[in-house]
């Protein structure tokens, strides 16, 4: 596999299918791109963003993207490679920690009991409002893991289970962390829908209580927190001491905090947008 990230201003030269040349500024479009296996992207171009087509004379295509972050990914096998590198624009709560950047977090190979049958992960889902599914969950959740890429689509919640194994099996951790990245473009949270991320008890559930256990962001990009240290539980999501299973849930949604439509946007109607979004997740431990 490999991963390569375009920040600011830099030329790719890839295959790709589009319906015409673009060389301009644009206020909102979009631009698909097939990889050799047939597999479909949708990268969302956002005002101020530029997008150029060239043709060599060797018949090679160059794509050129201004003022644009994208992640491009290949299915071939091989080691990650790439910068890996993230853009701080995420806003929301959850987004930080007590003086940890994160920079020194190692990952860690510790892992809990998992005593838990996964096969009662989802119980109770609504398959008309979430993608919940036994085999795709995070386990074993005490491991620090590579980026997953992850779609949100028709409108659906994402949803992954995973067995939060007792403090007494994982007192090594301090704190854990979602590393978000993603090539979507920003969204206006006073007029579109916006990324939300959240840990609760069942599939696409209520928040879990406690201080901030859910993420909102302009674009899925940022880190969230959570720990089992109780320490630390009125500065990042406080997952509790007990063994127990919890879903971790993903999507668009509109904020009701900002959102400018008069009483439109509500628990109930979250305005989401019928656009795929996708984005890539990696979890991180730090130690004591």
């Amino acid at each position: 596999m490999f991963r390569f990230t375009i920040k600011s201003r830099l030329v790719l030269a890839v295959a790709f299918v589009v319906g015409a040349a673009l060389s301009m500024a644009l206020s909102a479009a979009t631009l698909s791109v097939v990889d050799a296996s047939g597999e479909t992207t949708t990268l969302e171009i956002q005002s101020g963003n530029s997008v150029s087509l060239a043709s060599a004379a060797n018949g090679n295509l160059t794509l050129t993207l201004g003022g644009y972050y994208a992640t491009v990914s290949s299915s071939a096998s091989g080691g990650d490679s790439g910068s890996g590198s993230t853009d701080s624009g995420s806003s929301g709560s959850g987004s930080t920690d007590s003086g940890s950047s994160g920079s020194g977090s190692t990952d860690s190979g510790s892992s809990g009991s998992g005593s838990t049958d996964s096969s009662t992960y989802c119980a109770g889902n609504d398959d008309d409002l979430a993608d919940c599914k036994a085999t795709q969950n995070f386990d074993p959740w005490m491991t620090g893991a590579g980026e997953v890429p992850i779609w949100i689509r028709n409108k659906l919640t994402e949803v992954f289970a995973f067995t939060l194994p007792a403090r007494s099996d994982a007192t090594n951790v301090r704190y854990g962390y979602l590393q978000m990245t993603t090539p979507e473009g920003e969204r206006n949270p006073y007029a579109e829908d916006v990324f939300h991320a959240w840990f609760s008890t069942t599939p696409n559930g209520a928040v879990l209580s406690g201080t901030k256990c859910e993420f909102f962001g302009r674009y899925a990009r940022g880190d969230f927190y959570w720990t089992q240290d109780p320490s630390l539980a009125n500065q990042v999501c406080y997952l509790g001491a007990e063994e127990r299973v919890l879903y971790l849930n993903f999507e668009t949604r509109c904020y009701e905090d900002l959102y400018r439509g008069s009483g439109t946007c509500t628990a109930d109607s979250k305005l989401k947008s019928g656009s795929t979004y996708q984005f890539d997740v990696s979890r991180r431990l730090k130690e004591y």
